[in-house]
């Protein structure tokens, strides 16, 4: 599987809330991230998705230490 985030806000006039959550829902093992605000970039929520990737990225790289070091 591919490691997968969406991270959506509820007020994205561009793109559907629904429709993203759907494809989370589809892709096995994916982190779906809600906002409330923001619109379809996000603003004024760089440091949140700032942390959530982050916290994302470093999920990855800590599963691939274990699993190297296994």
């Amino acid at each position: 599987s591919v490691p997968t985030l969406i991270v959506h806000t509820k007020d994205d006039q561009v793109a559907s809330h629904e429709a993203s959550t759907r494809a989370a829902e589809r892709i096995p093992g994916a982190r779906f991230v809600s906002l409330e605000t923001g619109g379809h970039l996000m603003v004024g929520q760089s440091k949140i998705v700032r942390d959530t990737l982050a916290g994302f990225f470093a999920e990855r790289r800590d599963r691939r230490v274990e699993a190297m070091a296994s």
